[in-house]
């Protein structure tokens, strides 16, 4: 799951620190997402300051690469008419798609493998990871997205209704258009369900 620290710090020492993590008393303490935030409060991250993000980015792409249990719906399930008028509808996005907000740019490191980066970048860099529909392979594409569409797409992952997310998007970009917004996330394969009438 974290294959990637281990490359940079050593299967040993992942163990160790994985184990530490896990004996904490706190209920998070089970959960693989939190081990980034446990690795940024220990010293290894002071020889490595962008291994928490390493590990955020480690975890996001296994969790990418697993297989959609449902298939995605087609642009005829949601035309245009009813996205536009049902703001409050709620989109299920596939668990395949992963949104990170990142400091550091590892993702420049695992692709090339070279030197981890120690300086931050000079602004966050929003990803979205999800599968490659256009291979046969078990592969998962990295993609950089600009601020609005990041802010929409993530919001909607987080169980955001449409209207709450287009609201957030237009904040970074007024022009941000959300029918668009959602014809794009079709058109990936990232919407699993749709809930006209949620019970917020």
């Amino acid at each position: 799951m974290f294959r990637k620290v281990a490359h940079v710090i050593g299967p040993g020492r992942l163990a160790e620190l994985w184990h530490a993590h896990r004996s904490e008393s706190r209920p998070e303490a089970r959960d693989p997402r939190a081990f980034a935030a446990f690795l940024a409060g220990r010293d290894v991250c002071r020889a490595y300051p962008a291994l928490a993000d390493l590990a955020r980015l480690d975890l996001g792409l296994f969790l990418a690469g697993m297989d959609d249990r449902e298939p995605s719906i087609g642009a005829c399930c949601l035309p245009a008419d009813l996205i536009e008028s049902h703001p409050d509808l709620m989109l299920r996005l596939q668990p395949s798609f992963r949104y990170l907000s990142l400091s550091y740019p590892v993702h420049h490191w695992v692709a090339t493998e070279t030197d981890l980066p120690k300086t931050p970048a000079d602004q966050r860099i929003l990803l979205r990871l999800a599968p490659d529909r256009s291979s046969d392979m078990d592969t998962v594409l990295c993609e950089i997205l600009p601020p609005a569409r990041f802010a929409f797409e993530s919001s909607l992952a987080r169980g955001r209704t449409l209207g709450a997310a287009m609201k957030l998007a237009t904040m970074q970009d007024p022009a941000f258009d959300g029918t668009k917004g959602v014809a794009s996330l079709i058109e990936d394969g990232a919407i699993a369900d749709v809930i006209l009438h949620a019970k917020l």
